[in-house]
């Protein structure tokens, strides 16, 4: 799975799509971090201690 150049991206180009196309040498699987309640580089999720 691909999420883009970056952990949460806000856009994904033609050409970046192509370019991991021909890094895989298959399509892609876009992944879309955007609703991941687990990003917040301020913080660590540990869950329950």
């Amino acid at each position: 799975m691909w999420t883009g150049p970056k952990v949460i991206s806000k856009t994904l180009t033609t050409e970046c799509i192509e370019e991991i196309t021909q890094v895989l040498r298959r399509p892609p699987v876009i992944w879309d971090n955007l609703h991941a309640n687990d990003y917040d580089q301020k913080r660590i999720f540990l869950g329950k201690i």
